[in-house]
């Protein structure tokens, strides 16, 4: 993407962790307890500190208490993890929130159940002569996938900074 024009920038306010332990407790007691476990593949988009929770569950052994037998599964971007549950492969996930809801726009056959965070949990990370958002004009920004969150968030920082991308 290219920068054309700048704006004030004011970032989004995000704290929601607590919210997302609590979702995860939540989305645990959702399933009833059975006398063998409930095996599953669970699928995370990012290894970040916004996946961590899974990770935390799965290491504290919060799944196999919970009676789950959960395989956890790193796939790079959401559009592929949203494929992978288009295509029967996977029943839950925990991310590609913004392909899931591209997908169920286009008529796909998916439900997000729960949001942890209430905000955009993304920073952006640039070079020592990157000082305020107008500096961004006539450079280039990377992003993982076009059409994954990350796009989506990188397009509405630029729309937020009346910057324009392209």
């Amino acid at each position: 993407m290219r920068i054309e024009s700048a704006s004030n920038f004011s970032a989004p306010n995000c704290a929601s962790f607590c919210a997302g332990l609590a979702a995860a407790f939540l989305l645990l007691a959702a399933f009833p307890q059975k006398s063998s476990a409930a095996e599953m593949t669970f699928a995370y988009p990012a290894l970040s500190s916004s996946q961590a929770i899974y990770w935390l569950t799965y290491e504290q052994g919060l799944f196999k208490k919970n009676n789950l037998d959960v395989q956890l599964v790193y796939i790079g971007y959401g559009p592929a993890i949203t494929q992978a549950m288009l295509s029967g492969d996977l029943k839950i996930t925990g991310g590609a929130a913004v392909s899931s809801v591209r997908s169920s726009l286009s008529g796909a056959d998916t439900v997000m159940v729960a949001n942890f965070f209430p905000t955009i949990p993304y920073t952006l990370v640039a070079r020592r002569d990157i000082r305020k958002p107008e500096d961004l004009i006539g450079k280039s920004v990377g992003i993982n996938v076009f059409g994954g969150t990350l796009d989506l968030v990188a397009r509405y920082f630029f729309r937020k900074t009346v910057l324009k991308a392209d």
